[in-house]
């Protein structure tokens, strides 16, 4: 999916990446630069305008309402 948004060189604004809690913490590179992974289930998602999950139904599920 990272691979997909720079390819398509998308107008983004700030990106988040969140992940299990066992990952959270680790860097993947974007860019020029490098995001630090967030808890998915400890994170406060207002203000996220679009989520793309690619974790399963089952985090689908838990986090799309949010």
């Amino acid at each position: 999916m990272r691979s997909l948004l720079a390819e398509r060189d998308l107008p983004l604004g700030d990106l988040r990446f969140f992940a299990s809690s066992r990952s959270a913490g680790t860097s993947l590179p974007w860019g020029d630069g490098v995001i630090v992974v967030e808890d998915a289930e400890s994170t406060d998602w207002s203000g996220i305008d679009l989520a793309l999950v690619s974790a399963g139904r089952p985090a689908s599920l838990a986090y799309a309402p949010a």
